[in-house]
């Protein structure tokens, strides 16, 4: 059984931050840095599978909702077209997943 958990915004930051190498403060920098803009948006889209809402996940970015819904669409839209996305959410969980010894007190959000 695949149990996917409610993860806090702080725990998406570091996973994204350890498998791009854009430190918390480049990737929650305001400005448009298209370098990690793309680790952005992939952040966003882990933040929304993990169960932050469009608001929560905007703001762990420093960025807002509407950004958010941008980000999500871009991302479900490569999601299995695009190895390298497929890839870094694959290393991203991961990293979450192995962060996450103790699930006691998070809520499961979907059993597979």
């Amino acid at each position: 059984m695949n149990l996917i958990y409610k993860t806090t915004p702080k725990k998406i930051l570091e996973a994204v931050s350890a498998i791009s190498g854009f430190s918390l403060n480049e990737l929650t920098a305001k400005g448009h840095s298209h370098s990690a803009s793309k680790w952005r948006q992939i952040g966003i889209y882990v933040a929304r599978q993990r169960g932050l809402t469009l608001a929560e996940a905007g703001e762990a970015f420093n960025r807002h909702f509407t950004t958010a819904i941008v980000s999500e669409k871009r991302i479900t839209a490569q999601v299995g077209k695009n190895k390298d996305v497929d890839r870094a959410l694959a290393s991203i969980n991961d990293f979450i997943e192995k962060e996450n010894n103790s699930h006691g007190d998070q809520e499961v959000l979907q059993t597979g």
